[in-house]
């Protein structure tokens, strides 16, 4: 009897021991939402960052996304365009900084270089300009009150292995600008990874992409963004990602991302508040900021395992769907909505000539 007994305590001593060791273990995925903040072709920050639009009150750009943020308590990471400076001048973009730092949450570096250097993107440098570039961004933003810049985005994704050089000469411990879905410079260089990895001496967390259709030789790649992607795409994507145990999945969001096309978009408003909550709820899935990412990796707190080479599947149901959502908006989603239609109207065409070839 009293070995039965020092046997179970030995057992529930095991299990206690284990709910310590496991309790403060981070959720296997994390969610970084990226947003890059800027203005878009030429667009002033009162439209393409605030979002203040006319005929409307309110601000529907950062501000409002800082807004929804706080109403689902989830973190968030902020890659603001120093470069506008010469364009719009400092008070746009220290009040931006403000806000953002106010609201507590993560403020990084987005280099669109052209304003300030006069080519369009950081691969267009050498190294030792893209340092330059670099050094300066953060600079600035430290001026204006930012402090521990550990992360970067290059605009357009044009980031290249010199960029990862430079970025590690400046301290900038992180990159987000490989882009596979859209071939940028690291992907052309080889780099297809969709997880985290690193290179140069710098953490790389690519922008997720997924395939939505595939046949054999041949597949349809997509990045993960707030208005491209529908919220049954986004969720599917997620649950992929968390069933493989990835450590991380990059959503792409801007600054416009609610007033691209000029007015409000409270269906993209809603799909954003929808996505965050599914991240909440999810129990292999935790909300994080990029800085948060960093700091978690580098103290060994996630229990994830890389998975640089799995790329999620949606589908063509999903992207479907998706062109049926969107059946006004451009002759892709058109062709794509109506393509099985025709084809059953092709199938039927064919049936009934045959049926009638044999009659005769």
């Amino acid at each position: 009897m009293r070995t039965v007994k020092i046997q179970a305590l030995r057992w529930l001593c095991g299990i206690l021991l284990c709910w310590l060791l496991t309790g403060n273990v981070a959720a296997e995925t994390s969610v970084l939402f990226t947003v890059d903040v800027e203005s878009y072709q030429g667009r002033t920050p009162e439209r393409d960052i605030f979002g203040r639009l006319p005929g409307y009150e309110g601000e529907y750009g950062v501000p409002k996304m800082l807004e929804i943020l706080a109403e689902e308590d989830s973190p968030a990471t902020f890659y603001l365009n120093v470069y506008e400076l010469p364009l719009h001048g400092e008070k746009p973009l220290q009040e931006i900084t403000n806000r953002i730092r106010e609201a507590g949450q993560d403020l990084q570096l987005h280099t669109h270089p052209h304003p300030m250097f006069g080519r369009r993107g950081m691969s267009h440098f050498k190294q030792s300009e893209q340092r330059e570039i670099l050094a300066q961004g953060k600079a600035l933003l430290e001026g204006w009150g930012a402090t521990n810049i550990v992360a970067h985005r290059a605009g357009a994704y044009l980031a290249n292995t010199a960029t990862l050089r430079a970025l590690r000469q400046v301290g900038i411990a992180v990159d987000a600008s490989l882009s596979p879905a859209v071939m940028s410079p690291l992907a052309r260089e080889g780099h297809l990874e969709n997880d985290v990895f690193t290179q140069k001496g710098v953490l790389e967390l690519p922008v997720t992409y997924y395939t939505q259709l595939r046949l054999p030789g041949w597949s349809s790649a997509r990045f993960l963004d707030i208005e491209s992607s529908s919220l049954p795409e986004l969720i599917s994507v997620l649950d992929q990602m968390a069933g493989r145990k990835a450590c991380a999945v990059n959503i792409m969001m801007h600054s416009f991302s609610f007033t691209r096309s000029g007015v409000p978009d409270e269906h993209i408003m809603e799909r954003f508040r929808e996505i965050l909550r599914h991240v909440e709820a999810h129990p292999e899935l935790t909300a994080r900021s990029t800085r948060g990412f960093l700091s978690a990796w580098q103290q060994g707190d996630l229990e994830c395992s890389p998975a640089p080479g799995f790329v999620p599947h949606t589908g063509f149901w999903l992207t479907w769907r998706r062109a049926w959502e969107r059946l006004g908006q451009g002759g892709l989603n058109v062709a794509v909505a109506l393509a099985p239609l025709a084809l059953v109207s092709c199938l039927l065409f064919v049936v009934v000539w045959r049926l009638r070839g044999r009659r005769a």
